[in-house]
């Protein structure tokens, strides 16, 4: 169990951790304490060393190695082009490929890259003189204050892994069972408390994201205001329908705006790739919970659209919580990947 990875997403509502049972792939969503985290910041560390000890001693969990997730707004992410050149060489120029986006010094963050093996037109291709990848860059205190946590808590920060890499990998599983849908450009749209995060992938390769600042907190405020009530109680009445809500007009209006959201940034994609078309859509994250938003979403946009359990691994695919641990699920995919080199 040494070598065991565990796939963590940390987000404002709940944590969700993925691990392996077998063959198959077990998840849990846990409801964290009150104002512990926000947009990705641990505002009290104190507080979650002690949930992760409580969850790990509870939930009995043995592996230590933690691939965790890292939200768009935690990592700079970037496909580039530069020309052929050593690994050395390489390190000492991703810096400038940020220099434009980052804020700080560059010394101030860590930077990584995988290589892009994504197939290129011949007439667009010189393998010998470039070198395509995704890079990333993270701030050096995020992770040193991480691996701090992690270490408090009796787990070993082992791999931070930027959103869109995870999802990737996700497809990349997917083309491994069907080869079919290579080519198939997917829209994910993880619908979270905040905010919506709409990712394109073209193949297994990430293309490009656009956040729409509207998210399930949406409902709590509208709810609040139409039972007169705080917005904690709101959110209890959210996905269970309390006394028909969800249904309400206030509540349809929210829904027409995230299905007017989606179908814009779908046409937009569209638009900007006349040679090519989304084929489908699959959503995630706490809103993929609420049938009524989903069902907006599928009668507004004319693809395929599905909730991304279709996409996860037997065990990990077949609880009503898929839909909000899809990324940690894909974390410790790819911290597995990383493990073994592919």
């Amino acid at each position: 169990m040494s070598n065991a990875f565990i796939g963590m997403d940390i987000g404002n509502v709940n944590c969700k951790i993925a691990a392996r049972d077998g063959d198959r792939v077990k998840i849990l969503e846990l409801k964290l304490p009150e104002n512990i985290a926000r947009d990705g910041d641990i505002c009290a560390p104190e507080s979650m060393v002690d949930f992760l000890r409580r969850v790990r001693r509870t939930h009995h969990i043995h592996e230590r190695n933690v691939a965790l997730a890292l939200p768009e707004s935690k990592a700079y992410f970037r496909h580039v082009t530069l020309p052929k050149m050593t690994v050395s060489e390489l390190k000492l120029n991703l810096p400038y490929e940020f220099k434009d986006y980052i804020d700080g010094a560059p010394e101030d963050y860590y930077y990584d890259y995988l290589i892009d093996e994504s197939p290129v037109p011949a007439e667009e291709q010189d393998p010998d003189k470039e070198l395509r990848l995704y890079a990333a860059a993270i701030k050096r205190k995020e992770i040193l204050s991480a691996e701090d946590l992690f270490r408090k808590a009796g787990f070993r920060l082992k791999v931070a892994i930027p959103e869109p890499i995870a999802y990737m990998r996700l497809l990349r599983e997917e083309i491994h069972r069907n080869a079919e849908i290579k080519t198939c450009e997917t829209v994910f749209a993880d619908i979270g408390y905040h905010e919506m995060v709409m990712m394109l992938f073209k193949g297994s390769e990430f293309a490009a994201s656009k956040t729409v600042q509207i998210g399930t907190q949406d409902f709590d405020v509208s709810i609040a205001e139409q039972k007169n009530i705080d917005q904690f109680t709101a959110a209890s009445y959210k996905y269970n329908n309390f006394e028909g809500i969800m249904d309400s007009n206030e509540c349809q209006r929210i829904y027409d705006r995230f299905a007017l959201e989606i179908s814009k940034v779908v046409n937009f994609y569209n638009f900007n790739n006349p040679d090519g078309n989304v084929d489908r859509l699959f959503y995630l994250g706490g809103g993929a919970q609420i049938p009524q938003l989903t069902a907006a979403i599928r009668d507004s946009v004319d693809i395929p659209c599905d909730g991304i359990r279709a996409l996860l691994p037997e065990g990990a695919n077949s609880d009503k919580e898929s839909m909000v641990c899809a990324l940690s699920v894909a974390a410790l995919l790819e911290g597995e990947a990383t493990r073994h080199g592919n």
